[in-house]
């Protein structure tokens, strides 16, 4: 049985026992499937005062199975910007530039398998006045589990440097996360993203949450007039995502999350925007979520050491 020791920002100390759970494993994979599969709207919000970002979902299955999702952005800048899927695809949408990223490519494909590596527990819990199974998955640390993170992570650092990604890797790398699902109706209203040590990394929450009922397709029509860029890589989506909103970090150097890790000036702009979209990112492209960490807090790494 392992033992994980969880440092949260209140100071305070949490354990979890993390035994092979069956039981525990059926009900995340229930839930992690139903969540991309059942018709809903939600908000989220992150950050507080003039860092505090707002978000609407809107996800509707239709009879013949696809599923469309609309993800709305509200920035401190007071800009919008939104990611859609639809049945030509997924973009990312920067309104106030009349711009389309369109993401030709799957991230989730590329993400390392480590499943043998999970463990998981089952507790009781609440999250939002809901009943709910809290599931703990746990990607155990070995030689093996770095050595697959680092290969894959590699090429999108462009970097070969053993130390450099080791470190981005083991503090980056969400290997604890914690679900809060509906006991009755395997709805995943939160999710919590730890390091392998227990360092808080994020999380996304639903708030307001309506499961069913109708929602209007033409939410998640494309805009018309807008000019069009591609994204074939993780590389690719970092670079021109980050470029689509660079509007909307410009205030970057003034976060006190930016100050406080020392990112250097010509990283603060994708930092910040990585900051305030995790949890959009997070939802629809968890490959190039885990890929952004890791490469942000490579940022960081290098410039500690450069000082």
């Amino acid at each position: 049985m392992n033992k994980v020791w969880f440092a949260l920002v209140t100071g305070s100390l949490l354990t979890f026992n993390l035994p092979a759970d069956d039981e525990a494993k059926k009900i995340w994979d229930r839930a992690s499937e139903n969540i991309k599969n059942v018709t809903f709207t939600a908000t989220t919000s992150t950050g507080a005062g003039k860092f505090k970002i707002t978000q609407k979902m809107f996800q509707l299955k239709n009879p013949d199975g696809s599923v469309f999702r609309r993800l709305e952005t509200s920035n401190p800048s007071g800009s919008t910007t939104l990611t859609i899927t639809n049945l030509t695809g997924k973009y990312e949408i920067n309104p106030g530039k009349k711009k389309i990223l369109k993401i030709d490519y799957k991230p989730e494909k590329e993400l390392p398998e480590l499943s043998e590596y999970a463990s998981y527990e089952l507790k009781s819990g609440s999250y939002d006045n809901v009943d709910c199974y809290v599931v703990t998955r746990r990607i155990a640390e070995s030689p093996q589990v770095l050595d697959k993170l680092e290969k894959w992570v590699a090429p999108i650092m462009k970097t070969t440097n053993k130390e450099e990604l080791r470190k981005a890797v083991l503090r980056s790398f969400p290997a604890v996360n914690i679900y809060y699902i509906g006991k009755d109706n395997d709805f995943l209203y939160c999710r919590e993203y730890y390091s392998f040590s227990g360092r808080f990394i994020g999380k996304v929450a639903y708030k307001n949450v309506k499961i069913g009922g109708k929602i209007d397709k033409s939410l998640f029509e494309l805009p018309v007039g807008y000019s069009t860029e591609y994204a074939y890589t993780g590389a690719e989506f970092l670079k021109n995502s980050g470029e689509l909103n660079k509007s909307d970090t410009q205030s970057a150097k003034r976060h006190p999350l930016a100050k406080k890790h020392g990112v250097p000036d010509t990283g603060t702009q994708v930092y910040n925007w990585g900051l305030r979209n995790l949890d959009a990112i997070g939802r629809f492209f968890l490959g190039a979520a885990i890929v952004l960490i890791i490469v942000l807090m490579a940022i960081k790494i290098k410039s500690r050491s450069a000082r």
